[in-house]
């Protein structure tokens, strides 16, 4: 089954519903702005019943932030091995943005291959692998795709898929594949109302 959102543009504060392929209308999507991070919930539009939702906490005061080492929300300014020069982090953002957004059918690989190439660029001193995390959730929301949600059990391959797009990108799809399996399985079992357990991959009433 496709699903679809109608609103291009999508904000931390919105609510908005998810449109299957007749127009009807199957999933409402409710976003929460709190402190230093955002939270979404997703509800069946049939049974009001809460079928998921994504925690995530973007940046979480430190000792360096307090201590001003760390400028939260802003480019950094120091040098950062192997990715974009202070001087052109503004422009290659940029640029990487027009590209994408001047496709016209996105597609999974599309938004892995964007969410490398910020990585790459790594705008922020500290952050910016949860924002990107949280920019790729966003796109296959946005596109009708499972979301990507990258957990602690496949954190490793994921790193690696990263470092090793251009050789063989077949290494971050398929972290991509499995996680987006794993949120299909937990829905199922939503909706059967049951509990997934990912150990066992089965659920329980």
């Amino acid at each position: 089954m496709q699903l679809y959102i109608k609103q291009r543009i999508f904000s931390w504060t919105d609510s908005y519903d998810v449109y299957d392929e007749t127009g009807e209308a199957r999933y409402e999507v409710k976003a929460e702005l709190f402190a230093f991070g955002h939270q979404i919930h997703v509800y069946d539009k049939r049974t009001g019943r809460e079928v998921g939702s994504i925690h995530q906490k973007l940046f979480r005061a430190t000792q360096s932030d307090l201590d001003g080492k760390l400028h939260i929300g802003e480019y950094r300014k120091k040098a950062h091995l192997f990715s974009s020069q202070v001087s052109t982090i503004s422009s290659d953002l940029e640029k990487l943005i027009k590209k994408y957004e001047s496709k016209k059918n996105v597609t999974v690989e599309d938004i892995a291959d964007f969410h490398i190439q910020f990585e790459l660029i790594h705008p922020f001193e500290d952050g910016s692998g949860r924002v990107g995390r949280m920019l790729m959730i966003k796109e296959c929301l946005r596109h009708g795709i499972d979301p990507i949600i990258i957990d602690d059990k496949h954190r490793d391959d994921y790193y690696r898929g990263i470092r090793e797009w251009k050789e063989n990108p077949s290494i971050f799809m398929d972290v991509v594949e499995r996680v987006q399996k794993r949120f299909r399985d937990e829905k199922v079992a939503c909706d059967a109302g049951e509990y997934y357990r990912p150990e066992t991959g089965r659920g329980a009433r």
